[in-house]
């Protein structure tokens, strides 16, 4: 997996970016291709769930995160599903997402993982988990951890 840097929120994106090996600036244009719109400007009205299913649909990629399409709540995969406490370590094998939150808040942090590290759009770089809490869970106010593995 190859580290891209998010710019403002595009946690999400960037995370999508990361687990499919496409450039972020393809996935920019390509986002504003299908649905007309930036990533940025769906991020301001809290309409990047949705758009996250559809962009994992089209790069073959699981779903990652919850979504109402017609009424009807699409979630990841639960056998791929795992959640921990804010001070739990994360398995963190394998490749996948990790979704921070503090709680039914509409907003949150995503991370992609690979082999024990934290791919952080807003860090320097991978890093493993204990590293990643020491240095960067300061910036995040979350209690909760789930992790959607994908392979």
């Amino acid at each position: 997996m190859i580290f891209q840097k998010q710019e403002g929120d595009e946690c999400q994106l960037a995370v999508i970016a990361m687990l499919s090996n496409k450039p972020l600036p393809e996935l920019r244009q390509l986002v504003l291709t299908t649905f007309g719109k930036s990533w940025l400007e769906m991020a301001k009205n809290h309409n990047i769930s949705e758009a996250s299913g559809k962009l994992c649909q089209i790069l073959g990629l699981p779903r990652l995160t919850h979504h109402v399409v017609d009424n009807t709540l699409l979630m990841p995969d639960h056998s791929k599903t795992k959640y921990y406490g804010k001070k739990e370590e994360p398995d963190l094998s394998g490749r996948g997402q990790i979704s921070i939150s503090a709680g039914l808040r509409p907003n949150g942090h995503a991370m992609a993982f690979e082999n024990g590290k934290v791919f952080d759009g807003n860090a320097d770089g991978p890093m493993p988990w204990r590293e990643w809490r020491k240095a960067m869970s300061k910036n995040y106010d979350y209690r909760n951890v789930e992790i959607v593995r994908i392979d």
